[in-house]
């Protein structure tokens, strides 16, 4: 609480009148992250094709994700760790891929527990520069979150990702700009 309120520029007091508790804060934050998740993966209804959709979220993702090295290293912590906060965010955003996946895939024959584990792999493929991020700067000598890499990695992603559904490519027609380009 100290160090949050002097980050704040206020008191301690203050920090605990508005919050009232330590886990009160939390559990803003744990909504504030999670409103952030949600909005980031958010489809437009009128979109009726897999790839884009894939698209729109992977870019949502690293949008915010890749401007955010505090939410970055939040996220990291809390998944890694298992905290309340950590399964909320990775629940959350399975539950929303399994979504996308269902709104899209043609997995009517797969069994629920198989479509289950592709929006968790889904989820843990989009994550990893995040999870993986403090190795990623040691191994590959650059700022993984430069708009470059996650460009490159957003793009590699998602081809793994349709390639593994069976969608024949997620690579944007040719000429065709990409979000994170304009």
């Amino acid at each position: 609480m100290r160090a949050i309120s002097a980050a704040a520029g206020v008191t301690p007091g203050l920090v605990v009148y508005h919050f009232g508790t330590k886990e009160n804060l939390v559990a803003e934050v744990d909504g504030v992250v999670t409103e952030r998740f949600t909005r980031a993966m958010s489809v437009p209804d009128d979109v009726d094709d897999g790839i884009v959709a894939m698209r729109a979220i992977a870019s949502g993702l690293s949008e915010l994700l890749g401007k955010d090295p505090d939410l970055r290293g939040y996220v990291r912590r809390s998944i890694l760790e298992g905290t309340p906060t950590g399964v909320k965010v990775f629940t959350h955003l399975v539950e929303l891929t399994a979504d996308v996946l269902r709104r899209f895939g043609d997995s009517g024959s797969v069994p629920l527990r198989q479509r289950s584990w592709w929006a968790v792999q889904v989820v843990m493929v989009n994550l990893a520069g995040v999870l993986l991020e403090p190795v990623l700067v040691q191994v590959d000598k650059t700022d993984p979150f430069s708009a470059k890499r996650v460009v490159e990695r957003t793009n590699s992603n998602l081809e793994f990702v349709a390639r593994a559904l069976g969608v024949a490519s997620a690579r944007p027609p040719p000429g065709a700009r990409r979000r994170e380009d304009r």
